[in-house]
């Protein structure tokens, strides 16, 4: 029973390395043709690797602008906290940026909330325009409070 056992261990190990002896040309033939007969699965990966990857993208940024905004209606409310202790002429001064901060921080929540089905070179035009909104309203904001 050993011997059996030990004599088909031994073929088909033999086997598999007469299978894996092969030469450099034939290594490099059959990845050559390897790559040129892709299957159907690894052909539609391929094609829809950069939408994932942009995909990812949108929504790493996403939750970032998020946080952002989110940070902005922290601030926002701590405003309005210092204003409520101003004498009424600079309640009214500050409630005025105060809603125009509102009103940026919200189209800025619509801007990223719409934003999807963009190509590549719309959503570099959008994020730039985007990073230069979000940036002139946190330096305003900032700037209140010093």
């Amino acid at each position: 029973m050993k011997a059996i056992f030990y004599t088909i261990a031994f073929i088909f190990l033999s086997t598999g390395m007469i299978s894996c002896n092969q030469t450099e040309g034939n290594k490099s033939e059959s990845s050559d043709t390897a790559k040129t007969d892709q299957s159907p699965v690894s052909k539609l990966v391929e094609e829809i690797k950069p939408d994932l990857e942009f995909e990812s993208e949108f929504a790493l940024f996403k939750a970032k602008v998020m946080e952002q905004l989110k940070e902005n209606d922290r601030k926002i409310d701590e405003l309005k906290t210092r204003q409520k202790k101003e004498n009424k002429k600079i309640q009214l001064k500050l409630q005025k940026q105060i809603d125009k901060f509102e009103t940026e921080n919200n189209t800025l929540k619509n801007k990223i909330d719409k934003s999807i089905n963009m190509d590549k070179k719309a959503w570099e035009n959008f994020k730039t325009e985007f990073n230069q909104d979000m940036d002139s309203l946190n330096k305003s904001i900032s700037n209140i409070f010093d």
